[in-house]
């Protein structure tokens, strides 16, 4: 029994998050089947309970206190801090009788959203829940349809829908906003999956870029506008007053008091995007809002739809819970994509294409960006193989030049790697020599990367004259092995994340100790990953190299000029375009 809870252990400690959303729920089911009547009477009858102390332990601010302390807190500091007396603390982990300290749900209780999440569903979705059973027994258990006459009117007596009910309760709608806007964070948004600004190529300052219906206080617009400064256009915000009121200052954000149910003033705008709001309203609502947006868009307008989409089968508890709450407060439901679809057809929208999102963890960001940093080095490869034996006398200087800048770029990646990266890796894991194997392929191909600089400055200081053919040779010497080993290594980098926490936080750490010693040329560096980058790699949903927007503009601007004849020969043009290769045709 021991060593199987101790297997258990390891595995979770270890687990990526897939395994562990796995291993939480073969537990719980595992709980579940080994509950008498007495278990489950307990389990049911007091989560209100818990529910309610924890809400309790933010009143007192308790998680904080007990997540800031530097060791065990006694009953006597807590009970002073809070300024309570403590009866019970039921997400704490007591170290001795008289001792607490943080545990990982106290550290969760923590979190800004977990504290807007939890006061939301107990201040007003939590009396719903209470009269469910009373409303439904009382309707002969229909579904309802009339989005003012639900659970929610019931159970707070009051004939207003719940979004006006907000206006008047301000402290459930400040925790409504805060959960909203926290629940998904910016790295957890259609902005990593949707190609903006392929889609806004040509867009005018004058023209309506983004229009956000029901946007709340403008979070999505803050976003937006910070992730594409440089797209021009109009963002907008619209939702009702009450929250237009307590709207984000965002610039270059219009705020805009606007019912979506009453037809949309904004014409012919790029992007309409809607989020979280359709699920609130049961389908001849969406199609009034639907019917009104389809009439204000433009021939090249899109409407951009980011709610949650129910499999037809195996529905999640969360996702489940969220079709039940729905049903209960605006008489609405989550759909499937095949509801989805109709409701769509029966304005006249057909849905063209769907978008998968999911947080990225660091070990995904981490792989990403070395991925980005390889393909660089590849594409400039595969540019200088295929040029080589075609240069002819008078640009060979620039050429070289070129090839040189190449050669600094793939030995500056490798020195940072095994003098910056690999240390810190086998320092936070605990294991010595977890990177030997990376760095074994790094002297696989060192041999020719010195052959191939060695002859471009035999080139450079006229000690030999330039042969294409032959520096082909050496590429072919190489540059298999080195493309190879490069592809390797990205898979080391997401294998990280099978080292659970000891990894944690790798990614932050590495670019911070990077930055500490990095020289990079501006007019050879940074240009020549930019000269070799394609923007619209994978819709162009990568920012890369990671620089400010002002720098990236000065690059292509002003430095491009610098070396413009060394650029020449970059499969890239001065906006990052791939264009082709100036080769003799066959």
């Amino acid at each position: 029994m021991e060593s199987a809870l101790d297997q258990i252990k390891l595995l979770a400690s270890t687990a990526n998050e897939t395994t562990k959303r796995g291993l939480l729920i073969t537990l719980r089911q595992i709980a579940d089947s080994l509950e008498d009547s007495n278990d489950t009477i307990h389990r049911f009858g007091y989560l209100h309970l818990q529910t309610a102390a924890v809400k309790v332990g933010f009143d007192l601010q308790l998680f904080r206190l007990l997540c800031s302390a530097q060791g065990p807190l006694s009953l006597e500091e807590m009970a002073q801090s809070t300024k309570a007396e403590l009866l019970f603390i039921s997400a704490v982990k007591e170290v001795d009788s008289t001792h607490y300290a943080a545990n990982t749900i106290t550290k969760n209780l923590c979190e800004p959203v977990s504290e807007a999440g939890i006061s939301h569903c107990f201040e007003t979705v939590g009396p719903q829940f209470q009269t469910i059973p009373a409303f439904f027994k009382a309707s002969g258990y229909k579904n309802p349809n009339d989005e003012v006459r639900t659970v929610f009117q019931e159970a707070w007596k009051t004939a207003d829908h719940a979004f006006a009910w907000f206006g008047t309760h301000p402290e459930n709608l400040r925790y409504f906003n805060d959960y909203m806007a926290l629940r998904r964070e910016p790295q957890v948004s259609w902005l990593g999956v949707y190609p903006v600004p392929a889609e806004a190529k040509g867009s005018t300052p004058e023209r309506a870029l983004y229009v956000n219906i029901g946007g709340g206080i403008g979070h999505q617009c803050a976003q937006f506008k910070d992730r594409y400064p440089d797209i021009p256009g109009r963002v907008i915000l619209q939702d009702l007053a009450h929250s237009i009121e307590k709207a984000l200052q965002t610039p270059g954000v219009e705020n805009l008091v606007h019912n979506f149910f009453d037809p949309q003033p904004i014409k012919g705008a790029k992007f309409y995007f809607i989020r979280g709001v359709l699920h609130n309203h049961p389908d001849h609502k969406v199609r009034q809002l639907l019917e009104n947006t389809k009439a204000a868009m433009g021939p090249d307008s899109v409407l951009l739809i980011d709610e949650m989409v129910l499999p037809e089968s195996g529905v999640n508890s969360y996702a489940a819970a969220m079709d039940l709450t729905m049903m209960a407060a605006f008489a609405s439901m989550e759909r499937t994509e095949a509801q989805w679809r109709k409701i769509l057809k029966d304005v006249g929208l057909e849905l063209k294409m769907t978008y998968n999102y999911n947080p990225p963890d660091e070990f995904i960001n981490g792989a990403t960006h070395m991925a980005l940093a390889h393909n660089v080095m590849i594409r400039s490869l595969n540019a200088i193989y295929l040029q080589a034996p075609h240069i002819q006398p008078g640009e060979q200087p620039a050429f070289l030049r070129f090839a040189e800048v190449w050669h600094k770029s793939v030995e500056h990646h490798h020195k940072t790697e095994e003098d910056i990266f690999f240390p810190i890796i086998e320092e936070m894991s605990g294991q010595k020599g977890i990177m030997e194997v990376n760095a074994q392929q790094h002297n696989a191909f060192q041999s020719g990367l010195e052959a191939f600089i060695a002859y471009l400055r035999q080139c450079l200081a006229r000690e030999a004259q330039f042969d294409g053919k032959y520096l082909v040779r050496i590429l072919d010497g190489f540059a298999q092995v080195m493309c190879e080993r490069l592809a390797d290594e990205i898979t080391t980098f997401v294998d990280f994340r099978n080292r659970g926490e000891k990894l944690k936080g790798y990614h932050a750490r590495l670019v911070a100790e990077a930055q500490k010693v990095q020289q990079l040329g501006l007019l050879d560096d940074v240009m020549f990953m930019m000269a070799n980058h394609d923007v619209d790699f994978e819709d162009g949903i990568h920012d890369f190299p990671p620089v400010p927007a002002v720098i990236a503009w000065g690059q292509r601007n002003v430095v491009w000029w610098a070396h413009y004849d060394w650029w020449a020969f970059a499969p890239c043009d001065r906006s990052g375009k791939m264009r082709p290769l100036d080769l003799p045709s066959e």
